[in-house]
């Protein structure tokens, strides 16, 4: 993914284990852009490498502005290919095929800590708009 040399980022601070949820937004995404456009909470840009998934916090991925353009999804196998359940738990609108746009949100809390990766893409363009989520180990 490339971003232009003006972004600036917010760099998060290290998580501690909460039952909160993490809330992140995604922007509408561009094929010329690279892909995705991640914000924190706050709604600030935050640089993909700065998301760093930690086991038993639940995530939960919203589109920003509720943008319907490039369905948006997470799967711990890889690109346009179905989640394990035993590495991730799933919940929320979305599938591998048909990804999250407008209101819709997909969450997860990893259950494997053993993968390095969790995987995000557009499932409209799946091999053009890829990328992934360090592991925390």
């Amino acid at each position: 993914m490339t971003f232009s040399k003006r972004t600036k980022y917010t760099i998060p601070t290290r998580i501690s284990s909460s039952s909160s949820p993490i809330t992140y937004y995604v922007g509408p995404g561009s094929l010329e852009a690279g892909g995705y456009r991640f914000y924190d909470s706050s709604q600030r840009l935050i640089s993909p490498r700065s998301i760093i998934i930690q086991p038993n916090i639940t995530y939960r991925f919203k589109r920003l502005n509720n943008a319907t353009s490039h369905p948006f999804y997470i799967s711990s196998r890889g690109v346009d290919l179905p989640n394990l359940a035993s590495v991730l738990q799933l919940s929320g609108q979305g599938t591998y095929q048909n990804g999250i746009t407008g209101s819709q949100m997909v969450s997860f809390q990893l259950q494997d800590p053993s993968v390095s990766k969790i995987y995000y893409y557009c499932t409209t363009h799946p091999l053009r708009m890829q990328g992934s989520f360090r592991v925390s180990q």
